[in-house]
């Protein structure tokens, strides 16, 4: 991948990553593009591009991840949400209104949060096993103030969730078969 501006595919993959790590919508980024940039956001800028020549993806390189209406934080922590994620929280929020959700493996936080800013529910409750990323999901909550409660417990599977009731839990584990 190129760094130079010279090309309209410079120029469009410099605004998205502009976009991505300043917090500018791609439009926004785009007419903006010859206006001057912090040097702050310009060595972003120039770090993620440098990442993305070495094979990183967009997600992970920018360090932000569109989910629904969502602008998350991202990194290796946790694995970045696969768009049939997005499908997944339309199925709950069409059949489950009300109560408490959990959200097994929640990585990021994203199903947690879409469902807590788009559903009506009392509480939503996010599971994680994995240290890193439960520390990456209560970066995410603390940046989305979700007006529903978001309460992340570590643990495994649904260990942390025992003696509870839920109106659903929800799960998306990653790398599955067809079969599984």
């Amino acid at each position: 991948m190129r760094r130079s501006n010279s090309n309209a595919g410079g120029h469009e993959t410099t605004a998205a990553v502009w976009a991505a790590v300043s917090g500018l919508t791609i439009g926004e980024a785009w007419l903006r593009r010859d206006e001057p940039k912090p040097p702050a956001v310009v060595e972003r800028i120039q770090a993620a591009l440098t990442q993305m020549e070495r094979g990183a993806p967009f997600a992970y390189a920018t360090g932000r991840i569109g989910f629904r209406e969502l602008d998350l934080m991202i990194d290796s922590r946790a694995l970045i949400p696969r768009p049939e994620t997005e499908g997944l929280v339309d199925l709950v929020l069409a059949h489950a209104q009300g109560g408490v959700v959990a959200d097994v493996g929640t990585g990021s936080g994203c199903i947690a949060l879409a469902l807590a800013t788009e559903g009506r529910f009392e509480r939503v409750i996010a599971v994680e096993r994995s240290r890193d990323a439960t520390a990456l999901a209560r970066e995410n909550v603390a940046l989305v103030q979700p007006r529903t409660p978001v309460e992340i417990r570590e643990g495994d599977l649904l260990a942390p969730l025992a003696g509870s009731r839920f109106r659903a839990i929800v799960a998306n584990p990653p790398y599955l078969t067809e079969d599984e």
